[in-house]
């Protein structure tokens, strides 16, 4: 399903470009804008009153000095008393109206953003039914964007062709040199050097330069730095701003509506174009490729990049265990029950060996890709959060809040055992009844099937409550960074989410069926019932994850097509965007991910054909999620991010406990092994398990974290990294020290 034709001219002779997106008729105005800033305006309703969405325009201000104090920053609020300029708080008086005030406020921005502070192009736009006013921004000036730039310290990539040409060594050339290479290491490496870089940048040889942090006196001598991407521009326009305004409190108090980066048309038709985010049965039975990853870094940034790395890898990864956990699924029709688990056995052994070289593949993957992006110790030159407190950092109070948080997360992680315990003892003094006998007030036989629902209903309570309580205090905690604040969030999120989401499946695999007995019996003992609630799993996982997919395409549909069917003149690509809701992070993504994976890395023993299944879904999960940031969702802020964060200590955590599931049940809940006794149970668990942990660190001894392409990259910028910043000419005078004799005679 493409969204996106090609442009047209305007009718009429006119030169406003349309294209139909999403099914309507739209003018292409997105332009060269990177930010667009939605005020509410004054309209008037069926009656003809002027209605304001904040609240009515004529209502008196609480406090208008104070409201007005939590939108600007110092600088901004009390002006500059060296330079003649008053602050914005001379504007705030008592007895304002609404209106009044949302004015002042305005004004005070337009004049911050038109001064030499800022440099920036501005433009307004009324929306087609005159509710909203579209402030769009772009910084173009490069004199603007260098001193910005620098201001902000950013990393920026050297240029290539600032590297002096080496001999065969490693070091600069001289005149009689005869071996000759480009000094700046590239992404191909070759018999001892590097593969010359492609002529253009999307070529399939690009260059590996060193980052540093950019000069503005510098790059405007020597012109030392790579050209700024559109990316860089964003992330600096919205640090600029959030260095005069509070734009969480502009948005909380009503004055803007909302404050989103650009999408642009040529970029959404590139995308399409490479097939990456097209919708259709040829997209959707394509194999992942990786080579439109740095598009997309260079449109979204680094942590969306990141995650569709991820994924991609994850994906390709799949296709082993898929193509072996196919045929598997026909053992149960033609083979005997001893031989069928001994090829679960066989497979539960390859599982684990694929959870090693996984994650350390894809560690060595990141790392690269880290040095490649400029983002190995992001986490030193990110932006600082504004609500963090440096007197509090490594106080009594942050421990306190930091030490609460995980003893709720351990609660929790005690009621969901309690509960399935509690649970599972109702049900069997339900079972033990007689069926005309009653157990609070339930019919035997209906207590008994209530109780799975209840295990259920507990699981989801849990986890629902969990996903808005944890996030809510992780934000109270006083993290540094973004990145610092994701990271433990995600880590507090994901340990409870594995509690609850597969303790339920531990229960039935190793512990039912000495507590309460397995409802078959006979030599399968639980895995029916076990293979049974992984199918549930996975078929429920697919419902809510198509549903979390397709719910805001829907919703982002309807909303335009409302505006679209009341609008007077034509519907713009701006306005479109306006509707689409905010991306907001890759947290909920990832997170349903992992745990799928989780499921495929412990359980998929019972059931190999699960590795299939989620191979196909994940190609078809894939498209839906590129499509839905292209089309369904506003453009994400650029963030930079380190690699996956916390998700690659938490895969690999995963994959370790997934080797003691998968002997575990190899052991002791399938035949021929489990009909052994005990103590030779347990010696066979040990032995399977020690081997297993041993086959995986000589998996990740013999795949580094750092591969050879990334150790000679590192080699050849450290060796080149004086002569590219051009400290080589500079002398060195110290003090004179004491002289000593060193003769070797008395």
């Amino acid at each position: 399903m493409s969204e996106l034709t090609p442009l047209t001219q305007g009718s009429g002779g006119s030169d406003v470009k349309k294209a139909i997106i999403s099914g309507y008729d739209m003018v292409i105005d997105d332009g060269t804008w990177q930010y667009v800033m939605v005020f509410p305006m004054v309209v008037k309703d069926e009656k003809g009153e002027d209605q304001f969405k904040p609240g009515k325009p004529s209502d008196k201000m609480d406090d208008p000095k104070a409201n007005a104090k939590k939108l600007f920053k110092k600088r901004v609020w009390v002006g500059d008393p060296e330079q003649g300029t008053s602050g914005a708080q001379d504007q705030f008086k008592e007895g304002m109206t609404r209106l009044q005030f949302h004015e002042a406020v305005r004004e005070q921005i337009a004049q911050v953003l038109a001064s030499k502070r800022f440099g920036f192009n501005m433009e307004t736009q009324l929306s087609v039914d005159g509710d909203e006013l579209f402030l769009k921004i772009e910084m173009r000036n490069k004199a603007t964007i260098q001193a910005i730039a620098d201001r902000q310290e950013i990393r920026m990539p050297v240029r290539p062709e600032m590297y002096p040409d080496v001999d065969e060594p490693g070091n600069p050339l001289t005149p009689d040199a005869k071996y000759h290479e480009q000094g700046c290491p590239t992404t191909k490496y070759e018999k001892g050097r590097f593969v010359e870089r492609s002529p253009d940048k999307t070529g399939p040889v690009q260059p590996v330069p060193l980052y540093a942090r950019y000069d503005a006196s510098v790059d405007q001598t020597t012109n030392m730095y790579d050209d700024f991407r559109e990316v860089d521009i964003i992330r600096m326009v919205r640090r600029r701003l959030r260095e005069f305004f509070s734009l969480q409190e502009l948005e909380n108090s009503g004055v803007m509506s909302q404050m989103f980066p650009v999408h642009h048309y040529k970029q959404k038709a590139m995308f399409e174009d490479m097939n990456w985010s097209r919708l259709s049965l040829f997209s959707w039975v394509s194999w992942p490729g990786g080579e439109d990853i740095d598009h997309v870094r260079n449109y979204f940034g680094e942590e969306v990049a990141f995650f569709f790395h991820w994924m991609t890898f994850y994906t390709r990864w799949m296709m082993v265990p898929g193509l072996i956990g196919f045929p598997l699924f026909f053992r149960r029709f033609l083979l005997p029950l001893g031989q069928q688990r001994l090829l679960q056995i066989a497979f539960c052994l390859v599982m684990m060996m694929w959870s090693a070289l996984f994650t350390s593949k894809y560690t060595q993957r990141s790392n690269y890709k880290m040095l490649q992006w400029g983002m190995q110790n992001y986490g030193s030159v990110a932006s600082v959060r504004k609500e963090f407190n440096k007197a509090k950092r490594g106080g009594f109070v942050e421990m306190l809040q930091n030490s609460t948080h995980w003893i709720l997360a351990v609660f929790f992680m005690i009621e969901t055992v309690a509960a399935v315990a509690a649970i599972n003892s109702f049900r069997m003094q339900a079972a033990a009844l007689e069926e005309d006998e009653k157990i609070f007030g339930l019919a035997a036989p209906l207590a008994v099937k209530a109780g799975k629902y209840m295990i259920t209903a507990n699981i989801k309570f849990v986890d629902i409550m969990w996903a808005k309580f944890s996030p809510f205090l992780t934000k109270k905690e006083n993290w540094r960074t973004d990145q610092q604040l994701k990271d433990n969030m995600v880590t507090k999120l994901f340990c409870v989410k594995f509690v609850v989401y597969y303790y339920p499946f531990y229960y039935i695999a190793f512990i039912k069926e000495h507590v309460e007995g397995c409802e078959e019996g006979g030599p399968r003992g639980c895995l029916p019932m076990l293979v049974e609630n992984l199918i549930i799993f996975f078929c429920t996982h697919v419902a809510t994850t198509a549903a979390n997919l397709l719910v805001p395409m829907v919703k982002t549909r309807l909303a335009v097509r409302s505006e679209v069917l009341k609008a007077k003149t034509d519907y713009s690509y701006l306005q479109q965007q306006a509707k689409c809701p905010p991306y907001l992070s890759d947290t909920q993504d990832f997170m349903d991910l992992v745990l799928a994976l989780g499921f495929v890395m412990m359980f998929s023993v019972a059931l190999p054909v699960m590795a299939t299944l989620s191979l196909l879904s994940n190609m078809v999960e894939l498209k839906f999620l590129a499509y839905r940031m292209m089309n369904v969702q506003q453009r994400s802020e650029p963030r930079g991010q380190e690699g996956i964060g916390a998700w690659s200590g938490i895969i690999k955590f995963v994959s370790y406990v997934a080797v003691i599931a998968n002997a575990g049940m190899a052991c002791f809940v399938m035949h021929p092994i489990k009909d052994l006794i005990l103590w030779k149970r347990l010696a066979i668990f040990i032995v399977v398990e020690h081997v297993a942990f041993g086959s995986m660190g000589i998996i990740q001894a013999a795949i580094p974290d750092k591969g050879t392409l990334q150790t000679v990259i590192e080699e050849r910028n450290d060796d080149l990294s004086d002569e590219v910043s051009g400290d080589t000419a500079k002398r060195v005078d110290v003090a004179l020290g004491d002289k000593v004799d060193l003769k070797a005679t008395k």
